[in-house]
């Protein structure tokens, strides 16, 4: 099983990633 922290570091980094590539996609549509 995996540890809560480490559950917790993937989410955040999923929702990062998320809003990187909704951000990139903004900036596309802008230019």
């Amino acid at each position: 099983m995996l540890a809560p922290n480490v559950v917790r570091l993937s989410l955040t980094a999923a929702k990062d990633k998320a809003e990187l590539e909704r951000a990139l996609l903004t900036l596309k549509s802008l230019s």
